[in-house]
């Protein structure tokens, strides 16, 4: 049943957790979700955070590929053909000669459904005859339109996911291999590690009956997706292309308009292309294939029920303030006409009757956009509850992803006045590094002390020239970063996915303790020395 799946199981447990109401609707089909009055609904992996539009870009292959090349962001390239049946106003023989032609300067070309998923009607073809097979099979099937793609041999393909302006995860995906025992053949390797019906799309060239040599990986397909036997791979910043991914994908996503999905982006020869874009956010095999994987999907499905009850009250009340601006200008404008009339009269230019000026202000009534007549009614935030300075605790054994509850005026006054920043550092970014605390649910006189710890109070140079603060490494070296903004957001969202939530590859608890165990494990005096940064602060 699909509400066995490893999904339907994390949404379970994050809406008990979170006190959401759940109702099963259209034949289970529609889960609706409820809190605080606020109704949000998903559609198996489909989260209630993108517009109709973006989804359905991200559902067309063409149409994204599109999208993506207007904006010169490097995706593979896409040739459209369209069903004459279904689409015959858009029918055209160039259309499939100029697929066919792809055969030119490529030996294998791809043909797949414009609106696919998880590796479902893609074909890959030698021939002209296999292209118009596989067209024409597909048409049958009643699909609408399909695209031919060059072949690209792929070393690996990169998926991120991506929510609201953030990339969350990302990791790399194998394609299906055998190893070798020195006994059995390939074929019988598949039917072992596979299953003797494994969905595999084998490579043709592929000799079954060849025997390996002890530890030696065959490569049996050329799919990269993990419902078809890829294996995820675990990477972090260190990976070579990490950071080019991270940018292709926040641009895919930009570019498409679009809230919460996954981008994958294939790596072939030193390049990266986007190979898609999933609106349906889908880490089923992910969870149950990765070491801590079901963990780390079930925080980003959390970090999206969350986006989720916020994402459209901040949308719409943002446009609620834009139309009440354009009121208040429209209001203006019909004022000022008012008064130059006015003035007109008195210097005796022209004549204005009282009448006039009745029409006047009621063409300016008028004016007035009808939409206002609505009145949106949303509920309000609560004001934030804030502490005074002195009012401040601390402890060894505090929650460190609690933050102190001070008003960002009181904590940059406290840190604009803190008599061991020598190098004024610290007063410097004290609004950042206030701001980047509430984002990640960090307490900011721990992560001040840690930087003190880490840095010294004047922050010293070689920390200062790489913006590392808090000694984050890379063989053996210091990693740089660009700026102090990126630097400290950097090490606010480690602190944070690593160490202080649970389920990050270094969490023992969310104490000074907890994190000792893996960012300072050789120290007996890391937490001291790091509690007496904190309490120097509150001196």
């Amino acid at each position: 049943m699909e509400s066995d799946t490893v999904f339907y199981k994390i949404i379970d447990e994050l809406c008990k957790e979170k006190n959401i109401k759940q109702e099963m609707l259209s034949f289970d089909w529609i889960r609706q979700l409820e809190k605080n009055g606020k109704i949000r609904n998903l559609i198996k992996y489909q989260f209630d955070l993108n517009s109709a539009n973006s989804f359905r870009i991200a559902g067309d292959k063409y149409a994204t590929y599109a999208l993506l090349k207007k904006n010169n962001i490097p995706v593979i390239e896409h040739r459209m053909i369209f069903n004459p049946e279904t689409r015959e106003k858009y029918y055209d023989n160039k259309l499939i000669n100029n697929a066919i032609n792809l055969l030119e300067t490529n030996k294998k070309v791809i043909i797949k459904a414009n609106q696919s998923s998880k590796g479902q009607a893609v074909f890959l073809c030698e021939s002209r005859e296999e292209i118009m097979q596989m067209v024409e099979k597909m048409f049958n099937e009643g699909k609408d339109s399909v695209s031919a793609c060059p072949y690209l041999d792929i070393d690996y393909e990169y998926r991120a996911v991506y929510l609201d302006g953030e990339i969350l995860y990302i990791y790399k995906k194998q394609k299906p291999f055998v190893t070798g025992d020195g006994k059995n053949n390939i074929g019988t390797l598949i039917a072992q590690k596979y299953g003797e019906k494994a969905e595999l799309e084998l490579i043709r060239e592929l000799d079954l009956g060849n025997i390996p040599k002890l530890n030696e990986n065959i490569v049996v397909s050329w799919k990269h997706n993990l419902c078809h036997g890829a294996t995820p791979i675990i990477i972090d910043e260190n990976d070579l292309y990490y950071s080019k991914v991270k940018q292709i994908a926040l641009d895919s996503a930009k570019a498409i308009d679009i809230n919460f999905a996954t981008i994958d982006i294939a790596l072939t020869n030193n390049s990266l292309y986007v190979v898609e874009i999933n609106a349906s956010v889908c880490m089923d095999k992910f969870a149950e294939n990765t070491p801590n994987g079901y963990e780390i999907a079930k925080r980003i499905y959390e970090k999206a029920i969350d986006k989720m009850f916020n994402y459209w009250y901040n949308h719409f009340v943002n446009k609620y303030k834009d139309r009440k601006m354009r009121r208040i200008e429209i209001r203006l404008m019909s004022l000022i006409g008012i008064i130059i009339a006015i003035l007109l009269v008195v210097i005796g230019l022209t004549k204005v009757d009282a009448k006039t000026i009745e029409e006047v202000q009621e063409v300016a009534e008028i004016s007035e956009p009808i939409v206002e007549e609505v009145v949106i009614i949303e509920e309000t935030e609560p004001e934030p509850q804030t502490v005074a300075i002195e009012d401040v605790e601390i402890s060894k054994d505090m929650d460190l992803t609690v933050t102190t509850g001070l008003s960002k005026e009181d904590f940059v006054k406290l840190i604009s006045e803190l008599k061991y920043d020598t190098s004024n550092f610290f007063k410097e970014n004290a609004e950042t590094i206030y701001d980047l605390c509430q984002e990640y649910s960090i307490n900011e006189i721990f992560f001040c002390g840690l930087i003190a710890e880490e840095s010294g109070w004047n922050i010293a140079s070689n920390h200062r020239r790489t913006h590392n603060y808090i000694s984050l490494m890379s063989n053996g070296k210091l990693i740089s970063y660009g700026s102090a903004e990126e630097g400290l957001e950097v090490a606010a969202q480690k602190l944070h996915n690593n160490y202080l939530t649970s389920g990050g590859k270094f969490y023992h608890g969310s104490t000074l303790s907890g994190v000792k165990v893996c960012f300072c494990p050789a120290s007996d005096t890391w937490v001291d020395k790091t509690f007496g940064r904190m309490k120097q602060i509150l001196k």
